[in-house]
């Protein structure tokens, strides 16, 4: 049986300055998790989707391919988004990072052959 529930996360939430400004509500200070808008109710729900679709990135779980130079890719979830590692000869470089989650950004990927998870 499924019930649906509300979860309670503390947040910390500033209004900008001037009469204009909208707020930010952050779920852990300098965190990813973030949400703005031009109303305290905005933000929070903003934050809140935020957080879910974090939560949907990391289950999602790291993403392999091949290059086309040979070396292999590694995508990681980061955020709501991956962030690619490059393994070639021993050695491990950051090449990028997309809003996609690993997999998604792999198989976009002209020059990159997915491998499929051996996990």
């Amino acid at each position: 049986m499924e019930k649906s529930v509300t979860v309670t996360i503390p947040a910390s939430a500033h209004k900008g300055f001037g009469r204009d400004a909208g707020w930010t509500v952050a779920v852990v200070d300098g965190s990813m998790v973030v949400g703005v808008g031009s109303s305290l109710a905005q933000a929070r729900m903003n934050a809140a989707t935020t957080a879910v679709d974090v939560i949907r990135t990391a289950m999602d779980g790291p993403a392999f391919a091949l290059d086309d130079d040979g070396g292999l890719v590694v995508a990681v979830p980061w955020g709501t988004g991956s962030i690619h590692y490059k393994v070639r000869d021993g050695h491990v470089f950051m090449i990028t990072s997309t809003v996609h989650a690993p997999h998604e950004s792999l198989t976009g990927c002209h020059h990159y052959t997915p491998l499929p998870n051996a996990c």
